[in-house]
């Protein structure tokens, strides 16, 4: 029953305007050395990687892994109304595993029904094939700036992130959540203690749950891959 309302200008064109304006070449001059990330937050019992999707194009893993990422966590698509596979998916889940890294993957998901959480499951179990990874899978909804759209009560969002951790394990992975600082904080619940990946792009985050997985910058930069990056630490304990 929420409701907001704003004013706007409509302008109708009857063409599109062309640009005589050339293309300028990306800056990211602002962006964070990957060396630099793991230096900021070195320490005992952690490992350093990134996040990856069909943003990032064509990947050199090698040159990733040489650069000192250890873990790679992968989209395998993203759903909407339909199942969507990530482009660069299957590439670059294999390229990795060629380069030594560890992988994991991601999907993510505006799913809003028990039914579409099995469709999901079933689509990860497929494409999975009883392959193995090294982090559980992580459970990506985002789409709270429109949640009156999908007919959801927070309740009801946490028990379809329920339901995807104990379809998935009874498929043989286990599942995690992926979430920012002020939703882990103001709409998860977690009733049953998953894992849980933070996104917080700061220099140190604050967040007080649980977490062992931090997302801290979105800026990164690294050896093998052509602009920017999610950049993460792994706390092993």
């Amino acid at each position: 029953g929420n409701e907001t309302s704003w004013d706007m200008t409509v302008i109708v064109l009857s063409h599109i305007p062309a640009s005589d304006t050339p293309a300028e070449a990306p800056d990211y001059s602002d962006g964070t050395p990957f060396e630099e990330f793991v230096k900021a937050n070195a320490g005992e019992n952690r490992e350093f990687g990134i996040d990856v999707s069909a943003w990032q194009g064509d990947i050199d893993f090698n040159a990733v892994k040489n650069a000192g990422c250890e873990f790679v966590i992968i989209r395998m698509g993203h759903f909407y109304d339909e199942i969507v596979p990530d482009e660069w998916y299957s590439e670059n889940i294999r390229k990795a595993r060629e380069a030594g890294l560890k992988v994991g993957v991601y999907f993510y998901t505006t799913l809003n029904s028990a039914d579409k959480v099995d469709e999901l499951v079933s689509y990860i179990t497929e494409q999975l094939d009883g392959e193995k990874l090294d982090f559980p899978i992580a459970f990506d909804w985002e789409e709270f700036t429109n949640f009156q759209q999908y007919g959801l009560s927070i309740h009801g969002l946490n028990e379809l992130f329920n339901l995807f951790c104990i379809e998935m394990e009874n498929n043989g992975y286990s599942a995690m959540l992926y979430s920012s600082k002020n939703f882990l904080n103001n709409f998860w619940i977690n009733n049953y203690n998953k894992p849980v990946w933070l996104a917080h792009f700061i220099d140190e985050t604050d967040y007080n749950g649980d977490y062992f997985m931090w997302q801290g910058s979105s800026t990164g930069l690294i050896d093998g891959i052509e602009g920017y990056v999610d950049m993460n630490v792994h706390y092993i304990d």
